[in-house]
């Protein structure tokens, strides 16, 4: 399972959930986001 594969559910899946896809869900100019740095 890739990075990718592994943060979709969490991330464009919760968007689809809140029925809010055109705001945020991936990280794109114009789109909302909220951030944490793991290390």
């Amino acid at each position: 399972m890739t990075v990718e594969q592994a943060v979709n559910p969490y991330t464009r899946g919760s968007a689809y959930v809140r029925l809010s896809e055109d705001k945020p869900g991936t990280l794109e100019v114009r789109k909302e986001a909220d951030l944490a740095v793991l290390s």
